[in-house]
C-alpha cells in the first residue's frame, strides 16, 4: 500500500484489521531506508508532521523488533499480513 494514495482514516482502519504489517521509511537515525515488522493497536496513532495536510504523515506503531513504539516518517509502503 502507497500512504499517499490513501486518507488518513482509512490507512488506520486498514492498519487496525491486519495482525500485523511491514512499514518501510527512511530512518534519520540510520540514515538510509529501513523496514520493520509492527502491528497496530490502542497506543497507536497516525498525524501529519505539521498542521500542513501536505506535510508527510507520521505514524506511531509498536515495533515488533524491538520490542517498543517507534514513530515512522517519509513512509515509503507499508505490506499488511491478514
Amino acid at each position: 500500500m502507497q500512504t499517499a494514495d490513501v486518507k488518513k482514516e482509512e490507512l488506520e482502519a486498514w492498519l487496525s484489521s491486519r495482525s500485523a504489517f511491514t512499514i518501510t521509511y527512511f530512518a534519520k537515525k540510520y540514515g538510509k531506508m529501513i523496514s520493520r515488522m509492527g502491528y497496530w493497536n490502542d497506543k497507536c496513532r497516525m498525524f501529519w508532521s505539521s498542521r500542513d495536510v501536505q506535510a508527510p504523515l507520521c505514524i506511531t506503531y509498536f515495533d515488533v523488533e524491538r520490542n517498543d513504539y517507534r514513530t515512522a516518517t517519509d513512509i515509503r509502503s507499508i505490506s499488511g499480513i491478514e
